[in-house]
């Protein structure tokens, strides 16, 4: 789990609220990143969402994203694709 306050990300680790660093961030992301890819390459099962957004709605807002398509949201890191619909 995670949340965001004043500008700062938190994750639970070990039932305490522990402040994370832009890095330890990257590297979770990473970490998921990889995995996802190796569970592709090795035809296991993986999760890619893929949200239809319609013109006007609102995207469900992550903690952060990143131009490759990974996104933290506070239920953990997620590949997500957005399809605006016109």
């Amino acid at each position: 789990r995670y949340k965001e306050e004043a500008g700062k990300i938190y994750g639970l680790v070990a039932g305490e609220w522990q402040e994370l660093t832009d890095d330890e961030i990257e590297n979770l992301k990473e970490s998921f990143k990889a995995q996802n890819i190796e569970n592709l390459r090795a035809f296991r099962p993986g999760e890619i969402e893929v949200k239809i957004v319609k013109d006007g709605e609102e995207e469900e807002k992550p903690l952060r994203s990143w131009n490759d398509g990974y996104y933290l949201y506070p239920d953990g890191f997620k590949q997500v694709i957005y399809v605006k619909k016109v």
